[in-house]
């Protein structure tokens, strides 16, 4: 029995350094593993199966004493294997912490590319976008926990993919969650152009039906995705703080599941880059905790704060809005369309139940270069209360035909309303004084030409 329970143990021990060698597969492979990782992994698995049952046939064969030091033995290596998931955990939150420190080095419009190498060389990078003519790229540094690192180099369609999902159900029983930290840097005319550092982990399901939290802060060269503005109202943060925008939603981090708690924070890049290292208080802590986080309050916790406190202001400033001339001109810096237009006429949109006053204009002059008014001169915009950057007309939202405007807008996808979203303060009286308040912070805006505007 003592020579089947060697033999045993040799077969297992074999099998399990095989598998880890086939395994083992991220590039670039050294010349010793590449022979061995042709092997299927079943083969590796079959020499560990046929071991231990010739190791338990033995083990069952020996004293009641022996049994219990085997079993000590085997509670042992779960807990050895518990602990590594752990100290891996240790492990990214340490390289997560170094990767947010070398971004936040990373001066945006500040930082040259030669600049920015020894710091991202530090990395495994990978040149996500880029396009030689309009001298544009993107560098992605993506890093996460060993299991994860491991299904991100398969598919479904390869053969190890069955196992990698054995080990990731086998390792969610001993505390295992998945993680990823992932910074985009782009670059243009060899300048660091924006930046994001997103943070991703995995929970158990609360009662909001999310398995995942999502924290991201970026930076924009203006406020006009959809996610950020539009019919949602989240532009209207921009009247209280013009430089950034908090949104909180839910987002589907992988195609088939994880839909995860989001928030994101986006800044210009004039934002006060104390104001930016406030919001970038990622609690990393959630990566190694025994306990998961369940709510994105916990991995954004600073962040968190400041969003819940900035909506009733928020609320106040649309209520009682003040269109100065400083928060003209801060929404005339960040605006991605700037224009003078003629109203031509008023109607009302009727769309889900609610009325909407429209105003149908033409193009006089762009001020800010765009490719889509270059075809097409003519627009229509919803008027509500907060676009209006003169109080004479709060009490009706009709523009008089034939009177000039200067419009600040953004361009979205059609909804359920028109494409050209006005920016709070965004539909301004035409005067001297007004056009040339808001020529002046467009040219103060360094993004007026972007990129050209860099040198």
């Amino acid at each position: 029995m003592r020579i089947l329970g060697r033999l045993g143990m040799y077969l297992t021990l074999t099998g399990v350094v095989l598998a880890t060698a086939i395994w083992a597969d991220a590039p670039p492979a050294p010349w010793y593993l590449q022979p061995i990782q042709k092997i299927h992994m079943g083969l590796a698995l079959a020499i560990i199966k046929a071991g231990l049952v010739l190791w338990l046939i033995a083990f069952f064969a020996k004293p009641f004493r022996r049994i219990l030091i085997c079993a000590g033995v085997a509670v042992g290596i779960l807990l050895l294997i518990t602990l590594a998931l752990k100290a891996d955990a240790y492990a990214l939150r340490l390289r997560s912490e170094c990767l947010l420190a070398d971004v936040r080095s990373l001066q945006v419009r500040k930082t040259t590319e030669a600049e920015a190498q020894p710091v991202l060389q530090k990395w495994r990078m990978e040149t996500v976008y880029f396009d030689p003519g309009k001298q544009e790229s993107t560098v992605g540094i993506w890093t996460a926990d060993s299991i994860t690192s491991m299904e991100a180099r398969h598919s479904p369609n390869d053969a190890m993919w069955v196992w990698v999902m054995r080990v990731e159900s086998a390792s969610r029983f001993m505390g295992w969650r998945k993680m990823g930290v992932s910074a985009l840097i782009d670059f243009r005319k060899g300048v660091v152009w924006d930046k994001r550092f997103i943070v991703e982990v995995q929970t158990s399901p609360d009662k909001a039906s999310t398995d995942g939290l999502y924290g991201e802060v970026a930076t924009n060269s203006h406020f006009f995705e959809g996610s950020s503005a539009g019919s949602d109202g989240q532009i209207l943060q921009t009247l209280v703080h013009p430089d950034y925008v908090a949104v909180q939603h839910s987002i589907r981090i992988y195609p088939d599941f994880m839909k995860a708690s989001a928030l994101v924070v986006l800044f210009t890049p004039s934002a006060d880059p104390a104001v930016v290292r406030h919001f970038e208080d990622f609690d990393f802590s959630c990566m190694t905790r025994w306990f998961p986080c369940h709510k994105v309050a916990e991995l954004m916790p600073t962040a968190w704060t400041q969003f819940q406190e900035d909506q009733p202001r928020v609320l106040a400033a649309v209520k009682q809005l003040k269109c100065t001339p400083e928060k003209v001109e801060a929404q005339a810096r960040n605006a991605q369309v700037a224009a003078v237009v003629e109203a031509t006429g008023n109607r009302t949109e009727f769309v889900n139940g609610q009325d909407h006053e429209v105003v149908e204009f033409r193009l006089v002059e762009s001020l800010r270069p765009d490719k889509h008014w270059k075809t097409a001169g003519n627009g229509k915009i919803w008027v509500s209360p907060w676009m209006l950057a003169h109080n004479s007309t709060n009490a009706s939202l009709a523009l008089p035909p034939g009177q000039r405007f200067i419009l600040l807008f953004f361009l979205d996808e059609p909804r359920q309303g028109p494409a050209m979203w006005p920016y709070p303060c965004g539909v301004i009286p035409w005067s001297e004084t007004n056009l040339a308040l808001v020529r002046h912070a467009i040219a103060e805006d360094a993004r007026a030409d972007d990129p050209d505007g860099v040198e």
